[in-house]
């Protein structure tokens, strides 16, 4: 790997390299090379890169728990006030395990049963679609794709290059962008109104640089999106 990494600061590179782990740095470096289309690249191209998909994750973990205990919040408004029937499942999850039931008093009890993980969450919108989606602007493909994110983000992988890839090549990381630009997408739509201009604003702030856009990682990287603050990103 370091035949065609060109160091600027070996103390610096090293660094990274022991923080990360020397696989990552690798695929990092290899993907870099494949967008390039060079047979070099600069220790601080890379260095940019993992500061930037760490920057992004840490704040998309933020907004995802927001997002996840909004929607977990409205299925237990809605089930509750609209007359829904009430969720009963095993403590082992299964969705075979669900049983609707009608009970008038089931409130208080439904918070303290429901383990509500986010694939509960999928599994009850999907059911009570037409009772609750038509009050929103997002869809069931939409949280699907939060869901997705979500697992990328709690696992810690990397985010703007898929680690499960068998073959880099410029198309497979343009389509990894094209996809994580898309579960954003999700995000944006889902996520209350208040949070909204914040999450696109830390979005674009992921890849500034002593406010100069695109600084961080400068090849490998989602678009500006508008909507956020106007304060310069």
């Amino acid at each position: 790997m370091l035949d065609y990494v060109e160091v600027t600061d070996w103390s610096i590179f090293n660094k990274h390299i022991a923080e990360k782990g020397f696989g990552i740095v690798r695929e990092v470096v290899e993907s870099l090379k494949v967008v390039k289309e060079s047979d070099y690249i600069i220790s601080d191209e890379v260095i940019g890169f993992i500061r930037y998909d760490k920057y992004l994750r840490e704040k998309l973990y933020m907004y995802l728990s927001v997002t996840e205990e909004f929607l977990r919040n409205e299925l237990y408004k809605n089930l509750e006030y609209k007359g829904s029937k009430l969720i009963m499942y095993t403590s082992d999850y299964k969705y075979q395990d669900f049983k609707f039931i009608q009970n008038p008093d089931y409130g208080y009890s439904f918070f303290k049963r429901s383990k509500m993980l986010f694939s509960v969450i999928l599994d009850l919108f999907e059911h009570f679609a037409p009772n609750i989606l038509p009050e929103f602007d997002f869809t069931i493909d939409d949280i699907k794709n939060v869901g997705k994110l979500r697992n990328i983000v709690m696992h810690h992988s990397l985010l703007m290059i898929d680690q499960n890839s068998t073959k880099t090549t410029k198309k497979s990381i343009e389509e990894r962008v094209d996809l994580i630009t898309r579960y954003l997408t999700s995000l944006i739509n889902i996520i209350p109104v208040e949070y909204r201009k914040g999450l696109i604003t830390d979005i674009n702030k992921a890849n500034l640089d002593n406010g100069i856009y695109g600084s961080k990682s400068k090849h490998i990287y989602i678009d500006h999106i508008q909507g956020g603050y106007d304060n310069g990103v």
